[in-house]
């Protein structure tokens, strides 16, 4: 004899087998690895190389490739490697050893929106080869080997919005040449120190730290969140680490900003916000260990590596 099966039973059921599916979706999320691009062979051979390579935040699809602090070796011969990441939409290359000739490798990454090349040989000629970046909306070429003529071979750029040319040949006549193509274009060629004004410092009593940060020991850059926007606030670090280091910004859009060094058992007051981060390296720029900011006034003690 069929028995009907009653409306509470049936609740009960569905439910049930929700539960089972959830339980399976969670399952197999948890098996995924947690970084996306680990099998990726491209990827993997920049990484050998010390580079840093990221999924962007708001968009997975594109990607982020940063050498500056790790992979100061990289040559014209591993921009080959980069090269094969075509979806990275901001590089940096600062500080490295490429030269003119190594920057023809980055014509296939077409979608790149932000280039650092600063402090590297690139000159006029290595410009050239930027030229069908057409996407390409930030520029840095501070402490190159750059001239006018550099310039007038990014004016076919038309998204070009930001440009810095601190420390190079280029005057003020190839800038307003290049602002008259793209009149968007904001051109930082930096301050000229020779023409400010002497100063008399002016003394102010010591600030007293309120709390201590926690350390957060790192090798690897990527580890260090990016900043978060909060109210005023300072921080004194204090350099225990028995050698000389770099103190960084690790900016809202995930990027790092140099802010100074801190001598053997110096001390540097730092204006900040609270839920920003900072990464501290040393004078190779290899990664040492950043801090999380809070709201009080605190110090943070950079240890000594165990």
């Amino acid at each position: 004899m069929i028995r009907r099966v009653s409306d509470r039973s049936w609740f009960l059921l569905a439910v049930i087998v929700l539960f089972v599916c959830q339980s399976a979706i969670a399952d197999t999320a948890d098996d995924k690895p947690t970084d996306d691009l680990a099998n990726d062979p491209a990827v993997v051979a920049v990484r050998k190389l010390g580079g840093t390579v990221r999924a962007m935040a708001r968009d997975s699809e594109s990607l982020e490739v940063e050498f500056h602090v790790g992979g100061r070796d990289l040559n014209d011969d591993g921009l080959k490697r980069v090269a094969a990441l075509k979806r990275t939409v901001s590089l940096n290359l600062r500080g490295t050893k490429i030269t003119d000739a190594g920057l023809k490798h980055l014509k296939g990454l077409t979608s790149l929106r932000r280039l650092h090349l600063e402090r590297t040989s690139v000159g006029d000629a290595g410009v050239a080869h930027l030229a069908g970046l057409v996407e390409l909306e930030y520029l840095n070429l501070y402490g190159t080997k750059i001239t006018d003529e550099a310039l007038g071979r990014l004016t076919g750029l038309k998204k070009l919005r930001r440009l810095y040319v601190w420390q190079t040949g280029v005057t003020d006549a190839g800038v307003a040449r290049l602002q008259k193509v793209l009149p968007k274009l904001k051109v930082s060629r930096g301050v000229d120190l020779s023409k400010l004004p002497a100063y008399k410092p002016v003394e102010v009593e010591p600030v007293k730290p309120e709390v201590d940060l926690k350390w957060m020991a790192t090798t690897r850059s990527s580890d260090a969140p990016k900043s978060r926007t909060g109210s005023d606030t300072k921080v004194i670090f204090e350099n225990k680490s028995g050698k000389r280091v770099k103190v960084y910004w690790v900016s809202y859009d995930d990027q790092l900003k140099l802010y100074g060094t801190i001598e053997i058992d110096g001390q540097r007051t730092q204006n900040t916000y609270s839920n920003s981060t900072w990464l501290i390296t040393d004078e190779n720029e290899k990664p040492m260990g950043f801090f999380l900011v809070g709201v009080k006034l605190a110090r943070a003690v950079i240890p000594k590596a165990k």
